[in-house]
């Protein structure tokens, strides 16, 4: 990955869509900072499909923030998280198949991530209604925080959603980042379920 240049000013990052000329670049940034996930466990090869997968499908979004020419945030998220997975599964191609197998062969620690990952869980609900828009990523560069970076890739998914009529979201986290718990309830999240090692926060968009 490209060296990371320090700009302080905000107002030089830009967010936009992923483009395929980053998808490399954005897989090395995800493996760097979110190295307790099933696919960072498998390697910067692996995420790069996912992304080329999700930037095939019109119902994911992929936001990368840029400063320099460098990614130094992600965000992304799907209007149907019960079919994004099988999705991604059929893109891999055999190459990737076997990437993956190899992984979780030769890294116990991404099969226990996967067990973990996979296990059962109830629909999240809005009053009666199943959501299934769920932000599936977020990650920031270590020498980017701490300036509302976070925040605006949360507004980029949200503009997309809203543009699609999406009035409800969800995302799930490690129950022991405190830090990540209080960030998403200060953008308004609210904490609605627990399962084993995650929490899921849901939130509400207004429409209007």
């Amino acid at each position: 990955m490209p060296e990371i240049g320090l700009s302080r000013s905000v107002s030089t990052i830009t967010i936009s869509p992923l483009r395929t000329e980053d998808i490399e670049a954005v897989a090395k940034l995800h493996a760097a900072e979110l190295q307790y996930s099933f696919n960072s466990r498998i390697g910067p090869k692996h995420l790069a499909c996912v992304y080329r997968a999700m930037l095939s499908q019109p119902d994911s979004f992929v936001g990368v923030a840029m400063d320099a020419g460098v990614p130094v945030g992600i965000v992304s998220g799907s209007m149907d998280a019960r079919t994004l997975k099988p999705l991604i599964l059929r893109s891999l191609g055999l190459r990737g198949k076997l990437r993956m197998i190899g992984g979780l062969l030769f890294k116990p620690s991404a099969f226990f991530t996967l067990l973990e990952e996979i296990k059962s869980r109830p629909p999240v609900k809005a009053g009666n209604q199943e959501v299934n828009a769920c932000l599936t990523t977020i990650a920031v560069a270590s020498s980017h925080r701490r300036m509302g970076l976070a925040a605006r890739l949360v507004t980029s998914l949200e503009d997309f959603f809203r543009a699609r009529g999406v009035s409800h979201y969800w995302l799930d986290t490690i129950a022991e980042n405190s830090g990540a718990r209080t960030f998403y309830q200060k953008q308004g999240f609210v904490e609605v379920a627990t399962h084993g090692k995650t929490v899921v926060f849901l939130k509400q968009l207004r429409l209007d």
